[in-house]
């Protein structure tokens, strides 16, 4: 059994208000890298979706091709990956198309968040927008969280990153602390007037959230299907 918190310390927030607060601070940094990424020619020309396409019919022509050489799919497998194939090039082309279209952006952000949560974090109210509609805030344990130890703090974060996601799981430990808190030695707490619990808006979030790379898979698996086949009809 968890020892009681004491009443003069405030409760720390667990794993799903605080991947709820993240999400909704994750949604507003994408609306102004959207924007500057939009601006960019560089990625509005990057054709994402086009060689995506192109692929998809490269595909399907080496695979008529190889139907009618009688090749076997390992056969097939093996003109799809030759140095010298078509479908290689097509491969390449959308890898270039990948990062100047998905790269950048993704840079973007994570430039504006070296800014966002450090900044905020580090501000009166020791929250970014997403903790606060929780009703959370950083605290650090033995020290003022001045503006180096929140920039220490988002920095050690992408060691939970990097750690796919473990770091961030510690959270659901008993001290409720992920990686990057354990570092900089912080800890997310409710605020004294908040529910201490998910939003509603927050579990609906992180849901969405969570069903978006799924969604796009299959979109994706649905738009390449669709180039194979026309290919193949052709």
């Amino acid at each position: 059994m968890r020892p009681p918190i004491p009443p003069d310390l405030p409760a720390v927030a667990g794993l799903w208000p605080r991947t709820a607060a993240w999400c909704a601070d994750a949604l507003l940094l994408a609306m102004p890298t959207a924007l500057l990424s939009a601006a960019l020619p560089v990625v509005r020309d990057a054709g994402l979706v086009q060689h995506w396409r192109a692929l998809g019919e490269a595909m399907g022509w080496q695979m008529q091709r190889s139907i009618r050489q009688g090749d076997d799919f390992l056969g097939y497998m093996r003109d799809v990956w030759a140095a010298d194939g078509l479908v290689r090039a097509h491969v390449e082309n959308f890898h270039h198309a990948l990062l100047q279209g998905l790269g950048i952006p993704l840079l973007i952000f994570i430039l504006l968040g070296l800014l966002y949560w450090p900044l905020l974090e580090s501000g009166r109210k020791h929250a970014t927008l997403g903790k606060r509609w929780v009703g959370l805030h950083v605290r650090a344990r033995h020290a003022p969280l001045g503006l180096g130890r929140a920039f220490k703090r988002h920095l050690a974060g992408s060691l939970s990153w990097l750690t796919l996601n473990i770091g961030h799981l510690l959270i659901a430990t008993s001290e409720n602390r992920a990686l990057h808190d354990r570092i900089a030695d912080t800890c997310v707490v409710w605020r004294p007037d908040a529910a201490q619990r998910t939003p509603w808006w927050g579990r609906l979030l992180i849901a969405l959230v969570m069903a978006l790379p799924w969604l796009l898979a299959v979109l994706a698996g649905a738009q390449l299907s669709a180039a194979m086949a026309a290919s193949l009809a052709a």
